[in-house]
């Protein structure tokens, strides 16, 4: 039997970060303050200013392309996050009427399909201590990367349980693959109860493994190269250029 997607999608996320190409070389910090910034720029867009959003592209194209990670499994990553944008949207074509309702919508989609691209393309080519030890040395609190570092690594414990319960209700369910609805109940309280319990578990094993609190789980980062400065300069700039000027405007003014 084939292995839960979603399960199989993260594992495969955490061994394309461990690859070797400039981009997986570059300073997790440079890359996590470049994406953030990116983020920021994006969202600061004026909700009807659908043709600026375009120049947004660049950094998921350029990044999946020089870190050499597969598009459909980044697509397959991001689409399950815009149903809960589709139905955020539709108060836009309730609200606002005609072009403009219809203008909100859309820019709303492409908002939520970009800072999701650029997020599973962070955890691509970083790995994930790396990122909360850049955290740390960006002076985030301890405890607030250690926290992350532990909720991304239960999430693992909780898909691992979710697979292992699904799998056997498939072997004693007469062919069926999904439960019925009245049966999930049950099975998500189960989830629960196993998940703790594992994580019980893991938490003893950390214990004996001198785990003594906030600051001792994250990992570590080096310094920064010239290489991880001119990154960040070139694409939190570029991010910067294209949330400050009309870059579509200004082309299409020209090619008047």
């Amino acid at each position: 039997m084939k292995p839960d997607r979603t399960l199989s999608d993260l594992r495969t996320l955490e061994e394309l970060a461990e690859g070797n190409t400039l981009l997986h070389r570059l300073h997790p910090g440079a890359k996590l303050l470049a994406a953030f910034l990116y983020l920021v720029c994006l969202m600061s867009l004026e909700r009807h200013a659908l043709s600026r959003v375009t120049p947004f592209l660049f950094y998921p194209v350029l990044m999946c392309t020089s870190a050499e990670l597969p598009a459909g499994l980044l697509l397959r990553r991001t689409v399950p996050a815009l149903p809960f944008a589709f139905f955020a949207g539709l108060s836009c074509l309730v609200f606002e009427r005609g072009t403009a309702g219809m203008l909100s919508f859309a820019v709303l989609m492409a908002r939520t399909f970009l800072c999701v691209s650029a997020v599973m393309i962070l955890i691509g080519t970083t790995p994930f201590p790396a990122l909360t030890g850049a955290m740390k040395q960006l002076h985030v609190p301890a405890v607030i990367a250690d926290l992350l570092e532990m909720l991304y690594r239960y999430l693992s414990v909780v898909a691992e349980e979710a697979e292992q319960m699904l799998t056997a209700f498939r072997l004693r369910s007469g062919g069926r693959v999904w439960p019925d609805p009245r049966e999930y109940a049950p099975m998500i309280s189960q989830l629960f109860f196993r998940s703790a319990d594992r994580a019980e578990r893991i938490y003893d094993a950390m214990q004996c493994r001198l785990y003594r609190g906030a600051g001792t789980l994250s990992g570590t980062a080096g310094k920064w190269k010239r290489r991880d400065y001119v990154f960040f300069l070139l694409s939190g700039g570029a991010s910067v250029l294209f949330a400050a000027a009309d870059i579509p405007g200004f082309l299409g003014s020209i090619a008047r």
